[in-house]
């Protein structure tokens, strides 16, 4: 039977999907036709190997240059439906009265603090249990104090500040490809950003290289905007998980090619560097 010209057999669709995901792609996309009509608000992540210096590509030096991209792979992705920007500050609840006393004690000796740091290790422990007694000494004063007089100590709390933490992302996606095509979009799409986060080994087995890098960028187009002035943006991220569910809508099911036809992605990713006050004028 002849086959006429642009019609291809189940077989040979088979085939050329096999061929297609078992090749490595450097620009990917979900939906084919994103950045077009509707779907002109993206986001594109571009992984790059990583780099053997003290700060990643795309981030600034202390001299105020940037590294270049040289990005192996460029996934775009539509942007799901809730994207969240969490920044956080780590911070220490602290009462003086132990600590403050036992350091008050140190600076009154002669040599001050510094003897304490340069005492035998049995004058340290002498000291410590020495407060330590007072400490608890003063725990049952109080306690006889508020039974007396109904009146509590001022624990003299302060608020110490611990530092900043590095900022997390999440995405979700869900992919129900209407064609081959967009079957082996998404096989591999979800292949590239597996192998971007996983290492190899190296050394007789001995050694892990490092995982790649991602750079995350928002695309919101219209209107003469090429970027997203107002969402923030993202340092070099590294991929800390990447879940994928097939049958996300409750019912497993493939296509006549073998490809499934609902599938689930969600990324977290974490940027390798912190996010400072002066970033946040550069809208990091």
């Amino acid at each position: 039977m002849e086959i006429g010209r642009g019609i291809k057999t189940p077989d040979q669709e088979m085939r050329e999907s096999a061929a297609t995901m078992t090749g490595s792609s450097s620009d990917l996309r979900f939906p084919l036709n994103l950045s077009q009509g509707e779907l002109q608000h993206y986001m594109t992540f571009e992984i790059s190997e990583f780099q053997k210096l003290a700060y990643q590509p795309g981030d600034v030096a202390s001299d105020g240059s940037t590294t270049p991209h040289n990005p192996h792979t460029t996934i775009s992705l539509y942007i799901p439906e809730q994207i969240a920007m969490k920044s956080t500050a780590s911070y220490e609840n602290m009462g003086l009265n132990f600590a403050s006393e036992f350091f008050v004690d140190q600076q009154g000796e002669e040599g001050g603090i510094g003897n304490f740091f340069t005492d035998t290790g049995t004058e340290v422990g002498s000291k410590l249990l020495t407060t330590f007694g007072d400490f608890v000494a003063n725990e049952a004063g109080e306690i006889g104090r508020q039974n007396l007089t109904g009146t509590a100590s001022n624990a003299g709390k302060v608020v110490l500040f611990r530092g900043i933490d590095f900022r997390t992302f999440n995405f979700s996606y869900k992919f129900a490809p209407r064609n081959q095509d967009e079957s082996n979009a998404v096989a591999n799409i979800i292949k590239q950003f597996r192998k971007g986060m996983l290492p190899s080994i190296e050394g007789g087995g001995m050694f892990y290289t490092i995982p790649d890098t991602f750079q995350i960028t928002y695309k919101v187009l219209g209107s003469g905007d090429t970027g997203a002035k107002y969402l923030h943006k993202f340092k070099t991220c590294s991929l800390l998980d990447c879940d994928v569910q097939y049958g996300a809508d409750g019912t497993f099911g493939v296509f006549r090619s073998g490809a499934p036809t609902n599938v689930q992605m969600t990324l977290t990713f974490q940027e390798t560097l912190q996010v400072t006050k002066d970033d946040v004028d550069k809208d990091y």
